[in-house]
């Protein structure tokens, strides 16, 4: 698996242990702890899938995501959050290139997400 992932995740931790995740299924992988770092990324590399929280401190990545979209034409996004309406919403919305998934998340499950998104690449 050559794809780029993107996570974002604003706890440090979490941040590291997804992508250390990501990293043993050999997908290339970037990290951001804010909305203004992970655009910086995007806008450097070509990113295939960006996993991302969708409250970072007082900011939501879903107000960021035409910007994410627009990235890369390709470009997939997997939001996560506690907070389960906003994971509703986004899933309402039925944008081909979104998903949100609910908090706790099962990390072999994303990984297998990630893996079904990015098999295009």
């Amino acid at each position: 698996m050559k794809a780029n992932v993107l996570v974002v995740e604003d706890d440090k931790e979490l941040c590291s242990l997804v992508a250390l995740a990501f990293e043993m299924e050999k997908f290339k992988t970037y990290r951001a702890n804010s909305i203004e770092k992970a655009l910086e990324i995007l806008k450097k590399n070509k990113i295939d899938l960006v996993f991302a929280d969708i409250v970072l401190e007082e900011k939501k990545t879903t107000d960021y995501k035409d910007k994410i979209l627009s990235s890369n034409e390709n470009v997939k996004i997997i939001f996560t959050s506690a907070h389960y309406d906003i994971v509703e919403n986004e899933n309402n919305l039925k944008n081909s290139r979104i998903i949100a998934i609910s908090k706790p998340y099962d990390i072999e499950k994303v990984i297998e997400k990630a893996k079904e998104i990015c098999s295009a690449y």
